[in-house]
């Protein structure tokens, strides 16, 4: 289970308002259950919230131990919302530990000889 208890299993908007709930101490429901992340509208730009680059970086490090979602930084500024978030990674489903698999990285190109 997640650090904070947030489970793994919330639809994808949900698992990005909790992370954002936590981050920018907007109140994310009791314990982190079911209703973590109530207080996120979807919609809001996140800027509005009160992200920031400092708060931004915390956000994309907690949605990639959450999610796996390795986004670049750019995606969490401008008119970024909890909702646009999501529906930039596909869905991870979670490992045998219960924590979603992390991301294939990219292979680099193989040099030419």
């Amino acid at each position: 289970m997640p650090r904070s208890g947030t489970p793994v299993h919330l639809d994808p908007i949900s698992a990005v308002a909790s992370c954002v709930a936590e981050v920018l101490g907007i109140d994310a429901g009791p314990d982190g259950g079911p209703d973590a992340g109530a207080g996120v509208d979807p919609d809001v730009r996140l800027t509005e919230l009160g992200l920031e680059s400092f708060t931004a970086v915390r956000l994309r490090r907690r949605l990639r131990e959450r999610t796996g979602a390795d986004l670049p930084i750019a995606d969490f500024l401008g008119e970024a919302s909890a909702r646009s978030l999501a529906g930039r990674h596909p869905r991870r489903p979670p490992n045998r530990a219960g924590r979603p698999e992390p991301a294939a990285r990219p292979r680099l190109p193989t040099p030419f000889r």
